[in-house]
């Protein structure tokens, strides 16, 4: 986390950032995710609130998220998270990619992959999931693995599920199946988890 690369990242990003191919636009992002800071976002000067996904950034991304595995998008989303960058109206091409990775998710990898899924899931929570379609389908996908899953990442499920507002008749199979995977599992959790 040192000024080597807070000084290649920020050559990256301004000067080079259309020639990076997909793995490297990956360890790119992963690196800024590190250093919880994207080039021109400081956190500091703008607490708690994030920045909007630059546009440029916004461009690569919707040309590359469609070539990259359900993994990496999991590595660029939970980097763009770190680096406390948010998805705006105008970024649907990415948030769409998101969508896709999270619905389309392998059955089989859902349970050895779940930093991927927690990742996409975290980011998209703000703008993702206003589409009460996707979170149903997530809900549908998700429910047979709740009691295989960590409370980690069936806390960041909730927190992409919510904000869509599903109906209690749409939801109640999904929250009852929730609660009931975390029995036992409470003591495991942070307090701001169970807030």
């Amino acid at each position: 986390r040192g000024l080597h690369n807070t000084s290649l990242l920020e050559i990256i990003f301004s000067d080079h950032l259309e020639l990076l191919s997909p793995s490297q636009l990956v360890f790119s992002l992963f690196l800024a995710g590190v250093h919880r800071e994207f080039p021109g976002c400081r956190a500091d000067l703008n607490p708690g609130q994030g920045f909007p996904l630059p546009s440029s950034l916004s461009d690569k991304l919707s040309s590359v998220l469609p070539l990259l595995t359900h993994r990496e998008v999991g590595v660029v989303c939970h980097s763009l998270h770190q680096s406390h960058l948010y998805l705006e109206t105008e970024h649907h091409a990415v948030r769409q990619a998101a969508l896709n990775c999270l619905v389309n998710f392998p059955e089989s990898h859902i349970v050895r992959d779940q930093f991927t899924v927690s990742g996409v899931a975290k980011f998209m929570k703000k703008r993702g999931s206003e589409n009460t379609r996707h979170v149903i389908s997530v809900m549908e996908k998700y429910k047979p693995h709740l009691h295989s899953l960590n409370c980690y990442t069936k806390l960041r499920l909730l927190q992409f599920i919510l904000p869509g507002k599903p109906s209690p008749a749409k939801s109640r199979e999904f929250m009852t199946e929730l609660c009931q995977s975390m029995i036992g599992q409470l003591n495991q959790m942070r307090l701001k988890d169970l807030e």
